[in-house]
């Protein structure tokens, strides 16, 4: 159908015909035949590719504001961080946050994807490769310690094979470098995770993590509760008492 309309508008701007029009699309979602389709239609000189980036914090300050939101501006660095500019994924955030009426008491810390945001994210979480996904899954896990060297260590994996999983994992803009593209992604990624595999994901993150020199003993106390050794924990949280008092933070050697 699309192939018969598009037959029929062309050539574009002549007496009668459409002078022209606007297709939107997503990168890591358009078939080959339409990127080919694209590709040819640029090339001929009938359209023109425009490549939409993230709204930057002005932009979504004036997003906020054109809402009637009160206090724009004390919203824009978590829904950036939260959604990493895209718009649709501010307006659906905003959207839940005023329909549960709590967006009076500002951004969480934590927020799970909502609404159409989590359709989309999840779709594009089911196109990924089995490599790529259980590459996600690490990263989800390991947050601020990941690296491809950790990645390749807890799946017994090659590097190579997952440096590809990584490339696929930012063509589909999950991540960007050794993070992920924002903090909805990392939230669905890490509440697909089934029980079994986080806590053997993060044994072997704690693992690696062991062989390291001056990694914070409270990361790896962490690692072990939620792979369900609370002895193994335990050790680990006395290690982070001590170092805490040592540095003179009292308040959190007492809680370690």
């Amino acid at each position: 159908v699309g192939t018969y309309i598009f037959s029929q508008l062309m050539p574009l701007r002549t007496p009668g015909n459409m002078q022209g029009f606007v297709g939107c699309f997503r990168g890591a979602e358009l078939s080959p035949f339409f990127k080919e389709q694209v590709a040819n239609m640029v090339a001929s000189g009938m359209a023109i590719k425009i490549e939409i980036e993230p709204l930057p914090a002005e932009s979504i300050v004036t997003l906020v504001k054109g809402l009637g939101l009160e206090n724009a501006e004390t919203l824009v660095p978590g829904l950036a961080r939260y959604t990493g500019g895209n718009p649709l994924f501010i307006l659906e955030t905003l959207k839940y946050l005023i329909e549960t009426d709590s967006l009076k008491q500002g951004l969480p810390s934590r927020l799970a994807p909502q609404g159409k945001v989590a359709t989309l994210i999840g779709r594009r979480l089911q196109r990924l490769s089995p490599s790529a996904l259980n590459v996600a899954r690490v990263a989800a896990v390991a947050v601020t310690n990941f690296t491809l060297e950790l990645a390749a260590f807890v799946l017994e994996r090659s590097g190579l094979e997952l440096a590809e999983a990584h490339a696929e994992l930012e063509q589909s803009q999950i991540l960007r470098a050794n993070a992920f593209s924002h903090d909805l992604v990392f939230e669905a990624v890490l509440a697909n995770i089934p029980v079994a595999v986080k806590q053997l994901l993060h044994a072997r993150t704690a693992n690696y993590l062991e062989k390291l020199k001056n990694v914070n003993p409270a990361v790896l106390a962490q690692h072990y509760i939620e792979a369900g050794d609370e002895l193994k924990a335990a050790e680990y949280w006395v290690q982070a008492s001590v170092r805490s008092e040592l540095s003179s933070l009292l308040k959190e050697g007492r809680e370690f």
